[in-house]
């Protein structure tokens, strides 16, 4: 089943760019920007917004790049994204143009990043693998077998209950006081069991 939506491509050479060292509300930005830019040239208000280009306003970028915290949406201010915006002009990542119901932000080099053919390959066939598949099984037989057979004798081992005179004996022996008749009597109201737990 294919994926809806489409893709963007990010270069390794992402963390070498200066973004990679900008606030995080900067690097978010941008990738959002490059989410909802146009992958082939699109009519929108009697214009036509190119590839790599993307027809929002501030109010939209906020929704866009808000997260949650619990139950409480938490978003930018309009002063932070004209910031971060500023800061992605300045860096030559963006151009922006004002219209009378929002902007428009061009992606700088759009067709560079986002083309596939624009990518070096490592190998001539892009099928082969680097490493070897891993085996969907990854669970050791031969402990899955030791750990099955521990499971039984824990079942065949049940708790059996302890004789009044036997607690009292264990009780001296470990240097404690204890009456044996009262520890079983209490035990045994409560069903041999410790909170929801049975011994």
């Amino acid at each position: 089943m294919k994926i809806q939506g489409g893709y963007v491509l990010i270069a390794r050479q992402y963390d070498q760019s200066a973004i990679a060292q900008a606030p995080p509300l900067v690097q978010i930005m941008f990738l959002w920007l490059l989410r909802h830019a146009n992958h082939s040239d699109r009519r929108c208000f009697n214009r036509v917004i190119k590839r790599g280009q993307c027809f929002t306003s501030y109010n939209q970028i906020q929704e866009g790049v808000s997260w949650m915290v619990g139950y409480r949406k938490m978003k930018p201010t309009k002063y932070q994204c004209e910031n971060a915006m500023k800061w992605l002009r300045k860096a030559t990542m963006v151009a922006t143009q004002k219209t009378t119901r929002g902007f428009i932000v061009t992606i700088c080099n759009y067709d560079r990043y986002q083309g596939q053919k624009n990518y070096k390959r490592t190998t001539n066939a892009t099928t082969e693998t680097t490493r070897a598949p891993q085996s969907t099984d990854t669970i050791n037989k031969h402990y899955k077998h030791l750990n099955i057979e521990t499971n039984k004798e824990r079942a065949l081992s049940k708790f059996q209950k302890p004789s009044a005179q036997a607690v009292s004996e264990y009780a001296e022996s470990i240097g404690f006081q204890l009456d044996g008749r009262r520890f079983v009597d209490f035990y045994e109201a409560k069903g041999w069991l410790v909170g929801k737990n049975k011994m």
